[in-house]
């Protein structure tokens, strides 16, 4: 919560000796009930997942996504496909916004003058003080240019007005417990898993739609089963939906290039018109497709490559740790608009 001035909470868990203990903290109170004897007693074992998100006012809840999706294969698919389909795909059980007396939960709407106060675009270049000052001794500070203390990243915001989104408070019930792909530490079970990732787009993209958020987080790997799962629809849509397409979807390390440029740079040469005077039709405008998807799993995969480092590596001195985490470094640089991770993906032959 130190980390996320947004989080309103967070649940815990602890463990001392035998004994267990479920925690919760808000910006209000700590509430924990008493210790549960691990080894005494009947032990319920609650083999769930519960996913509590505070997703923006007007976009649908994860199972409600979900559910069209299913609905889309039901509708497009050969029975067979279908079944085949739904093992791919995290299951959910139910979901629901939380109420609180008898009120949905979500972020205030500011009101000034009984009139509703219009969200302000935040400024992407802020005039900070260019040397310290200090305010108890009435030391007023010039703002005429970017602060030379203070490193900035700000023009790595997207390119859209950045502006505060009402949120509404929901909560989510999954089948049972998987773990992310980034935890997975078996190289063979990764490549399982990233298949059925795959698997999972492969359908997904049959019926029309599109994830945009493909990533080691959101590819499960269910051990019991065996299998790798795709989940996170939050951000799911038909490919030629006519609602607003966020033009810039996606966790930043596994986004493909062109959703991060907002451009189509991948595109044949155009052909040269007889007439001059015919600049030919205009670039149609940006929109996220089935290709970029599939190019944020090779990004899991180069991520897992580089993130991971095999035990017989301890003693190898011809593997160089340096030059491992710079290549990293390239691919991944953790900001919008490097032209290193470009290169890395245009240019690279070999890892």
């Amino acid at each position: 919560m130190c980390e996320d001035p947004c989080r309103w909470f967070a649940f815990g868990i602890t463990i001392e000796g035998m004994k267990l203990r479920l925690w919760l903290s808000n910006r209000a109170f700590v509430a924990a009930p008493e210790p549960i004897d691990l080894f005494e007693g009947r032990c319920i074992a609650l083999h769930v997942r519960v996913l509590i998100d505070m997703r923006e006012v007007d976009r649908q809840s994860e199972g409600e996504i979900l559910e069209k999706i299913i609905a889309s294969c039901e509708k497009k698919l050969q029975p067979g496909e279908v079944v085949d389909a739904k093992r791919y795909f995290v299951e959910v059980h139910l979901w629901e916004d939380v109420v609180i007396d008898g009120a949905q939960d979500v972020t205030l709407k500011p009101v000034v003058e009984d009139k509703l106060w219009k969200w302000v675009a935040i400024d992407l270049k802020p005039a900070l003080s260019e040397r310290p000052h200090l305010p108890s001794t009435s030391d007023m500070p010039d703002f005429h240019c970017l602060s030379a203390f203070l490193p900035t990243q700000l023009d790595t915001v997207g390119q859209k007005e950045t502006c505060i989104l009402r949120r509404v408070h929901g909560c989510t019930v999954f089948e049972d417990v998987k773990v992310a792909i980034k935890d997975v530490t078996s190289l063979a079970d990764n490549l399982r898993c990233l298949s059925g990732g795959l698997k999972a787009l492969y359908y997904l993209h049959k019926v029309g739609w599109v994830h945009r958020d493909f990533s080691v987080g959101n590819a499960i790997w269910v051990a019991s089963d065996n299998i790798g799962k795709l989940g996170d629809f939050e951000y799911a849509k038909e490919v030629d939906s006519s609602a607003s397409h966020d033009v810039r979807m996606g966790t930043i390390h596994f986004m493909a290039v062109e959703v991060e440029h907002q451009a189509y740079m991948f595109t044949p040469d155009k052909l040269v018109s007889v007439n001059p005077h015919d600049s030919g039709p205009p670039d149609p405008p940006f929109r996220m497709n089935f290709l970029h998807d599939v190019e944020s799993v090779w990004w899991a995969l180069v991520w897992i490559f580089f993130y991971h480092t095999t035990a017989t590596t301890v003693g190898d001195h011809s593997f160089n740790a340096n030059l491992q985490w710079e290549q990293f470094q390239l691919a991944f640089p953790g900001v919008i608009g490097r032209s290193s991770r470009q290169n890395f993906f245009a240019n690279s032959r070999k890892l």
